[in-house]
């Protein structure tokens, strides 16, 4: 609906993997997918997978299924990212023929303009009028979902409420996006940041900022009036944990609290999974809030946090066919 100057092409000496694991396929199936629209590699079994092209540093990746399998239905989860500084190993790919639907409802949107959403960085949706939309395609069991403007309508700023879910079990139904003529800018503070580091950080799990440098900084697209905003680290620089704090909250001015806090990582919570069936699942949470997908067998480890060096391993999600237990939880 506009000119287009937001294309970024960049290059380094440095580069690095994407790859995850497939989970869920029927045997004598196929899916391809794809990485940032291209570098397709097809897939006929479960396990590991890689893709051929690298990300330079700095640079996005976004998976995506091309072409389902025959049926099922896959969904990517902890698809894309930006900002890269090291090798990606957390894509998780979903299939299952147990699927959910994500509904949208948009309201505030002008008389004849025009919002693209975008559900996993994919499936896009024009919408034209105030009304409930239904995404194409569906998410699997225990998929995820992520609702993002792709393009946002002339004149107005449309923000997205409730758009992101993990371990779907039921349809989607509570995503809101709500359009305005006046919207208000989040910004804040960096702090700590290693010399020569970066990190990625993200205002309703989109609009990505790259922060090279501690000091003052601005999402470029504002938050619709009265709307929600909720700052997140996206990528995390290289040897260094950065925690959010003061970043949810709601906007009916501008916000410039945030504040970041970049410090050497602290030490991880991590294990190992053993017994789990194919095709099953379970889901482990650190400290009540910290939550990790467990799709096979093998070591986990949850995110490092600067907030204390305490920790309280439980199984926040049984698999649905095997009951299991942890061994060797504790909380110091």
């Amino acid at each position: 609906t506009a000119n287009v100057s937001n294309i970024a092409v960049v290059c380094s000496n440095a580069s690095f993997a994407v790859s995850g694991k497939l989970v869920g396929l029927t045997p004598g199936t196929r899916l391809t997918l794809l990485n940032n629209l291209v570098d397709p590699i097809t897939l006929s079994e479960d396990g590991a997978f890689r893709f051929p092209a690298r990300i330079p540093l700095s640079g996005v990746y976004s998976v995506t299924v091309a072409t389902q399998p025959i049926g099922k239905t896959c969904t990517v989860n902890a698809g894309s990212g930006d900002g890269i500084t090291a090798d990606v190993s957390t894509v998780a790919v979903l299939c299952s023929d147990t699927t959910f639907s994500v509904s949208v409802t948009v309201s505030g949107l002008g008389s004849g303009k025009l919002v693209t959403l975008l559900n996993n960085r994919a499936d896009p949706i024009k919408v034209q009028s105030n009304d409930t939309f239904r995404f194409t395609t569906p998410i699997v069991f225990n998929g995820n979902y992520s609702v993002t403007v792709g393009t946002q309508p002339i004149g107005q700023v449309c923000t997205v409420n409730d758009g992101t879910g993990a371990g779907v079990t039921l349809s989607v139904i509570n995503v809101a996006v709500v359009c305005s003529d006046t919207s208000y800018k989040v910004s804040g503070t960096v702090s700590g940041l290693g010399s020569g580091k970066q990190l990625t950080i993200l205002n309703n799990d989109a609009n990505p900022l790259i922060v090279s440098n501690s000091g003052p900084f601005t999402f470029s697209t504002g938050v619709a009036f009265n709307q929600n905003y909720a700052v997140t680290v996206g990528t995390q620089p290289p040897g260094q944990t950065c925690t959010v704090y003061d970043g949810k909250g709601k906007v009916t001015s501008d916000v410039s609290s945030v504040t970041l806090i970049c410090a050497d990582s602290a030490p991880r919570v991590s294990g190992s999974v053993s017994g789990l069936s194919a095709g099953n699942f379970l889901v482990l949470q650190n400290k009540g809030t910290d939550n990790i997908a467990i799709v096979s067998n093998g070591p986990f480890s949850f995110s490092p946090s600067t907030s204390s060096n305490d920790y309280l391993v439980t199984i926040y999600r049984q698999p649905p066919t095997q009951t299991c237990f942890e061994i060797g939880r504790a909380h110091v």
